[in-house]
């Protein structure tokens, strides 16, 4: 364990890969727990339907940024897309630090950060295949992921810190001057098309324009069997959580009966447990090697169904917080993985709109709940609702594990 964690230590491109990617999340998981999601519950006392409405609209700019960043990646390359991206978001965060918060101006606010997420979340995605050779994938991946992780662990701690010294909005300030951090690291970075001759501007010319360009990578993916199975796990996995969204605020401030820095240290034991992931599958050799499959995945997303349910099933702080960190785990280790099987089934100059398509279906499974999880939480309250979607999302990924058959997806096929 400990050679397979050190070789896959950053280095060259990677090390860009994992600082960029390390500082970006660290602006944004220090300031939209305690600070975006904070100011909502706390600061304008919204209720169930208003977080959902926030959370709905922001659900909905992701996959717009997710569709609008697959092509825009694949034709001018992740850099491109970043280093303008990255200079958009310091603007973003400037504006929640400096104008006084309205439902309104929350509204603008989410819409625009979500849209970057989507963009900055793809491009960062879609870099590991300019960076290094298909024998380095699995560890770029899982760089990219702990770097994540640790910002998911050390950006909300950094936030709850920040909120009892300073007022909540000055988490904004300290996000901006992570997010210019990370611009500074992607100037730095040299892509190439590592392990292959195709890159942006390379395909055929008159495929890189029009409605044709856009969906080829719906077309990849659904004809692809592997892909396909990506793209339905996300979609089915993700369906539940789309409750969270709207409610898991309202369960700290309603069920466990916190403070608002609590949102920052809950957040941070999911970063343990996701910190731990990343690192599993970045280092996972030999036997272990077999969890980095499509199987693996379906395990990985019945492990954070169950850790889902650890974590809203009693109305106890420390059994929210082990719940975090096995669902942390769980995500940590299916996110990477799904990632690396799409890059290796994929043409680097469709890279970008598969692994947007696959996001696509996940964030658009995490809308749906969002129409009905405040008339159900009137009904039934918070807490029953986080329940159940706990024990379908836990359903699902066993429905997965058991019917996926064996050996399915473990081919390398390139498009």
């Amino acid at each position: 364990m400990a050679y397979a964690v050190s070789s896959a230590l950053p280095r060259g491109g990677e090390a860009r890969l994992f600082f960029s990617r390390l500082f970006q999340r660290l602006g944004v998981h220090c300031s939209y727990f305690v600070g975006l999601l904070g100011i909502a519950t706390y600061e304008l006392g919204m209720d169930a339907f208003g977080i959902s409405a926030l959370m709905l609209l922001g659900n909905l700019s992701i996959v717009v940024g997710n569709a609008v960043a697959g092509p825009v990646v694949d034709r001018f390359g992740p850099k491109a897309t970043l280093v303008r991206s990255l200079l958009v978001m310091v603007a973003v965060f400037l504006v929640n630090a400096l104008v006084l918060s309205t439902f309104a101006v929350l509204c603008v606010v989410m819409a625009a950060w979500s849209l970057l997420t989507g963009v900055l979340n793809t491009a960062y995605k879609t870099l590991p295949p300019y960076l290094v050779v298909p024998d380095r994938y699995q560890s770029a991946n899982g760089l990219l992921a702990l770097a994540d992780n640790i910002a998911l662990v050390a950006g909300p701690l950094l936030g709850g810190a920040v909120t009892l010294v300073f007022p909540v909005r000055a988490v904004f300030f300290v996000a901006t001057a992570f997010t210019l951090v990370a611009w500074g690291v992607v100037l730095r970075m040299t892509l190439s098309a590592a392990g292959t001759d195709v890159g942006p501007g390379k395909a055929d010319a008159s495929e890189r324009h029009g409605l044709g360009y856009v969906l080829e990578g719906f077309s990849v993916t659904f004809r692809t069997p592997a892909l396909l199975v990506m793209f339905c796990m996300c979609f089915f996995g993700f369906f539940c959580y789309g409750a969270f969204d709207s409610l898991e605020s309202l369960f700290y401030r309603d069920v466990l009966n916190v403070s608002v820095d609590w949102l920052g240290w809950l957040v941070a034991a999911l970063g343990v447990g996701s910190v731990v992931g990343s690192v599993g599958m970045m280092a996972a050799k030999g036997r272990a090697q077999r969890l980095v499959s499509l199987h693996g995945a379906a395990l990985m997303l019945l492990v954070t169904g169950l850790g889902s349910w650890l974590y809203v099933g009693t109305s106890n702080v420390w059994c929210a917080a082990a719940g975090q960190v096995v669902t942390g785990f769980g995500f940590a280790f299916l996110d990477p993985t799904i990632t690396m099987l799409a890059q290796e089934r994929t043409d680097l100059s469709v890279t970008g709109r598969v692994i947007s398509t696959i996001s696509i279906g996940g964030q658009c499974a995490g809308i749906l709940p969002l129409f009905v999880a405040p008339f159900l939480a009137e009904a039934f309250g918070v807490q029953p609702v986080l329940v159940g979607a706990s024990i379908i999302s836990t359903l699902v990924g066993l429905g997965f594990l058991v019917c996926l058959p064996r050996g399915f997806g473990h081919e390398k096929v390139s498009e």
